[in-house]
């Protein structure tokens, strides 16, 4: 959107003319001299020479539009917010004025309220003029709670000037960003582009309208219609960074933003979506300062990007609640405490405390876990985590966990990722806290397991895929190694892009083990090779896999998955043969009570490897500071 320039000048000329002034001070030779700078284009002299006048004759219409005017010329909009209400106030019945405040207002102070006021007075002192009308009401349109004013005025101006195609643009504009009534905007569209089919604007909204509802690759083909014949146009330049950006594209997205923005800083279109191609980079300080160039919006776009970034950016506290129901095998309820902040923009330094309460059929025991996290990203390509941990239990030894991964994006469509991680095997009592056998005390197993994979994205035909390997050892006390390795793939495809997001999937993992110590110490083992821990030797899962996620208004965010499929498993009660069922379901709520309040809301169901039903709740509420 462009700034008022047009109407400055139209003012600055106007105000060169002579006109009737609130003081009854005479025009003397130094105001005279400042006309004559300001006429011959010397705009900073004329400046400061109606500056001196004022200074004697607060109250000098002339020297007052003058100064004004040279400010703004030269581009010092808050500078000229000050005289120009001076002025307003000593001749509140100019319209031109009231207007050209109004936009200041708007766009140069974010004061909403006293802009639509100027800009309502605007209209009423001269209703005979358009641009009035659409501005009036393109402000209007900015706040949902006066978006139905908007729509009225709009109306009102359609229906006195129906051929004006800028007005009937603005109207579809803003019609477009709700989706009830998205298709009475493509009509407004599609009746300009009756008139001209090369209309650049109603294409470009054409194909935003498009790329909302799901048709990216239509869109993209109208853009680039748009950017042959008009290189630079500004929103084909915005709508592909837009579409690139969804599809994961981050870096050619911020290029494309990056050239929409140098070819007009002022559009805050353009603005909002160079710092949303930032924040999709990780740039999140590079975010925040373009969102404080988009002054006076509250759309919803702009109010997600802004609480999003101030999150990246800033300083929280989670509390939080989880149980964990597993037929008294291993149950369990944990508090958990997480500190989180950032390290300058690029690191994230996270601390958590998670203090357990087991209930077994052999007894009741308390565990705790400390965590320490960082997760980084050195460069647009590289993206670590580091974490180290331990866990604490009564009257047995101490374990130390630990974490380290890194995803390498190779391509948008292509990321490496490799790690490393060692941690405890919480699925019986013997694994997770061990036990004594004869004086000798076994268990307490960790994995420590390797993994390196790949995963491939095509966001325009809407398909995905990855493979994995891992390979490493399970471990405990006084138990024999037991290498575990294995292949896991997935293929999916989402079937709608939004409103809800569906995908549906197949998927397989096959897992080997050395040997199986899923036998307790007490079943006749011999001690080394049990460990209480689900291991085949042979392993073969195949699966479909279904999930489903969306929005619940603007406020809410929601997912709902799973997958069901056959198994196969070699231990020493089961053949591989035999086929049986495995599922597993989740569903998860992230709702944002307030800017900085979020509570978040989760159920897990697994019930895999033949050898566990488990149930997972759990409850959290995140405090942004």
């Amino acid at each position: 959107m462009k700034r008022f320039a047009v109407l400055a000048a139209l003012v600055f000329s106007l105000s060169l003319l002579p006109v009737g002034r609130a003081s009854t001070t005479p025009q003397s030779p130094t105001l005279d001299e400042a006309k004559a700078q300001a006429t011959a284009g010397n705009l900073d002299q004329a400046g400061q020479r109606f500056q001196q006048i004022l200074k004697a004759d607060p109250d000098n219409v002339v020297a007052l539009r003058g100064l004004v005017d040279a400010l703004v010329a030269e581009g010092h909009w808050r500078d000229a917010v000050a005289p120009l209400q001076h002025l307003n106030q000593l001749q509140p019945n100019d319209a031109a004025r009231a207007f050209q405040l109004g936009q200041m207002e708007s766009w140069q102070t974010g004061h909403r309220d006293q802009a639509l006021a100027l800009l309502k007075r605007a209209t009423e002192l001269d209703p005979s003029n358009l641009p009035y009308q659409k501005y009036y009401a393109q402000v209007l349109s900015w706040n949902p709670a006066t978006r139905p004013d908007a729509i009225r005025v709009f109306q009102q101006a359609l229906r006195e000037s129906p051929s004006d195609t800028d007005l009937l643009m603005a109207y579809a504009e803003m019609l477009s960003w709700s989706r009830a009534t998205r298709a009475e905007a493509m009509d407004c569209y599609k009746k300009a582009l009756a008139q001209d089919p090369h209309n650049v604007r109603a294409l470009a909204g054409e194909a935003q309208l498009l790329s909302w509802s799901g048709h990216s690759s239509q869109a993209m083909g109208i853009y680039s219609q748009i950017l042959s014949f008009d290189p630079n146009n500004v929103a084909a330049l915005r709508g592909e960074a837009q579409i690139y950006g969804w599809r994961g594209d981050y870096r050619q997205a911020l290029n494309l933003a990056q050239q929409a923005h140098a070819l007009d800083g002022s559009d805050p279109a353009a603005t909002l979506e160079l710092a949303q191609a930032n924040y999709d980079m990780g740039h999140y300080a590079e975010a925040k300062s373009d969102l404080a160039q988009v002054a006076g919006m509250d759309t919803p776009d702009y109010i997600n990007l802004k609480r999003e970034v101030d999150h990246a950016l800033g300083t929280y506290v989670e509390l939080g609640y989880a149980l964990r129901r597993d037929g008294e095998l291993l149950d369990y309820d944990s508090a958990d405490a997480v500190v989180s902040t950032p390290l300058g923009s690029q690191n994230r330094l996270t601390a958590l405390y998670q203090p357990f309460r087991y209930r077994t059929t052999g007894g009741d025991f308390d565990s705790n876990y400390y965590a320490l996290m960082l997760d980084s990203q050195p460069s647009d390509t590289v993206a670590t985590h580091l974490q180290f941990a331990g866990r604490t239990y009564p009257g047995v030894p101490s374990q130390l966990e630990g974490a380290f991964d890194t995803t390498f994006t190779v391509r948008p469509s292509f990321k490496l990722q490799m790690g490393f991680d060692r941690e405890s095997d919480q699925e019986t009592l013997v694994s997770t806290l061990g036990a004594d056998v004869d004086g000798i005390f076994v268990g307490q197993v960790e994995t420590n397991l390797a993994t390196i994979g790949g995963s491939y994205s095509n966001s325009q035909h809407h398909y995905d895929a990855s493979l994995s390997y891992t390979d490493g050892v399970y471990t405990g006390q006084n138990l024999a190694s037991n290498r575990r390795w294995g292949f896991d793939g997935n293929l999916g495809k989402s079937v709608r892009g939004d409103h809800p997001y569906i995908r549906i999937g197949y998927g397989f993992s096959y897992v080997s083990f050395d040997h199986d110590a899923e036998f307790a110490p007490a079943d006749g083992q011999p001690p080394r090779v049990t460990g209480g821990y689900y291991s085949p030797t042979e392993y073969l899962l195949n699966y479909g896999q279904l999930l489903f996620s969306g929005n619940f208004g603007s406020h809410a965010k929601w997912d709902l998955g799973g997958f069901a499929g056959m198994q196969n498993a070699q231990t020493f009660y089961t053949s591989f043969s035999t086929f049986q069922f495995a599922s597993t379901f989740s569903t998860h709520l992230t709702w944002t009570m307030t800017t900085n309040n979020e509570l978040r809301l989760g159920y897990d169901y697994l019930n895999t490897y033949n050898a566990f039903h488990r149930h997972l709740f759990f409850v959290s509420w995140r405090h942004y500071f």
